[in-house]
């Protein structure tokens, strides 16, 4: 699935970030998909342009002062970051972590929050990225029925997590179909 060779990778990644942009559109936020120039001026170093583009721009999360960037990450449960089977979330920290070096200093700079989006082949979501989809569903129904029910933000967030692993396992499909012919 990861395999570089005919671009499946970068084809599930692609996968996964539009159904997640899709998602959030779900909830009525306002969502850009690899937004240009956003990191092109660094207050810093003036002639600095950046090339970095995170996967979504979000630019009215809802209970957030601050705009909210998105990188989505795949990866799997054991690869070599996987020391364990007591730590079978490690593999999503190290993504994590990679993704925090690359775009959190430049957020920082730009009074934006960033969530890294980490999943795994197996439908695994990262901590952060889960508890910042359950706040947006959380803050959708405060904002249009005046309450958000447990019970209601937890069928949406498994809803989500359904269309999530339904599109990698998709892509996945597709990638092995790929490749044998």
């Amino acid at each position: 699935v990861g395999c570089k060779v005919g671009a499946n990778a970068i084809r599930l990644h692609d996968e996964v970030v539009a159904v997640v942009a899709r998602l959030f559109r779900s909830l009525r936020l306002d969502v850009v998909v690899e937004p240009t120039r956003l990191f092109d001026h660094n207050p810093d170093n003036p002639g600095d342009v950046s090339n970095q583009r995170p996967d979504i721009f979000i630019r009215s999360p809802r209970g957030a002062s601050k705009l909210v960037i998105i990188d989505v990450a795949l990866t799997g449960i054991d690869g070599q970051s996987r020391t364990s089977d007591e730590v079978v979330e490690r593999p999503l920290q190290v993504r994590y972590d990679q993704k925090m070096a690359k775009y959190g200093h430049l957020a920082q700079q730009r009074e934006l929050r960033f969530i890294p989006a980490v999943f795994s082949h197996t439908g695994q979501i990262h901590t952060v990225s889960k508890d910042f989809i359950r706040e947006q569903i959380r803050q959708k129904f405060v904002h249009f029925e005046n309450q958000a029910k447990p019970s209601k933000i937890n069928s949406v967030f498994k809803w989500w997590s359904k269309c999530i692993s339904m599109v990698i396992a998709k892509t996945a499909s597709r990638n092995v179909i790929y490749k044998a012919n």
